[in-house]
């Protein structure tokens, strides 16, 4: 009989126990900002707010990969706020706000907006449930998890429908790619892949309904 290391039992433990609530509600605060300022501030203001985030962000991961006295204090003075496999890779917050860079360079504010408030809301929302009450797998993540980040993308979309004048097909496919997205088995980090390819896919959408 083969006996499992006691430290393979341990990782797999943690990597299978849910993460603390909190995390997953302040990633949801956090992440939220940058959509939420660009629609309270001017567009170029937004953009230069996120190109500086991204620039500290980039400059952070350098210098804790770097130096692993550096990544040691800080891992371990904010480890409840990360997965367990970030201690030596590029952290979900920095491609979010690369991605939040990227959106709001490329899309219109509109589409920009609700592709990362797809992500930032629907992203923890899936999470949480998945984690919890997850069984049955769609790719690699939950049916039930999956099914709330398309509930939550969805209420963002009727939360921004009266605001913005995206038409309200365009919103519901970007819920349901971005949805897709975040579930597919997409080798890099959905906080990158998720708003960029939903953003794409609702300018495509528009595109459609202008020729239609």
């Amino acid at each position: 009989m083969v006996q499992k290391h006691p430290c393979h039992t341990e990782e797999a433990e943690m990597q299978s126990r849910p993460a603390p609530l909190p995390r997953r509600l302040f990633h949801l605060f956090i992440g939220s900002l940058l959509p939420v300022s660009a629609m309270v501030l001017p567009i170029q203001a937004a953009i230069a707010l996120a190109g500086g985030a991204l620039a500290l962000s980039i400059l952070g991961e350098l210098l804790r990969l770097r130096f692993a006295l550096l990544n040691r204090w800080l891992v371990g003075s904010i480890s409840f706020l990360l997965k367990p496999d970030e201690d030596f890779k590029v952290l979900g917050s920095t491609y979010l706000i690369a991605a939040a860079f990227l959106a709001l360079v490329l899309f219109p504010t509109t589409v920009a907006v609700a592709a990362l408030l797809f992500t930032t809301v629907g992203d923890p929302v899936a999470a949480i449930v998945g984690e919890r009450v997850g069984r049955r797998r769609i790719f690699r993540k939950s049916l039930e998890g999956s099914g709330a980040m398309l509930g939550a993308a969805l209420a963002v979309a009727v939360l921004l429908s009266p605001i913005y004048t995206l038409p309200a097909m365009t919103l519901v496919v970007g819920a349901v790619i971005a949805t897709a997205v975040e579930a597919s088995p997409i080798p890099l980090d959905d906080n990158l892949t998720v708003p960029i390819i939903s953003g794409g896919a609702m300018i495509l959408m528009n595109s459609l309904l202008r020729i239609g």
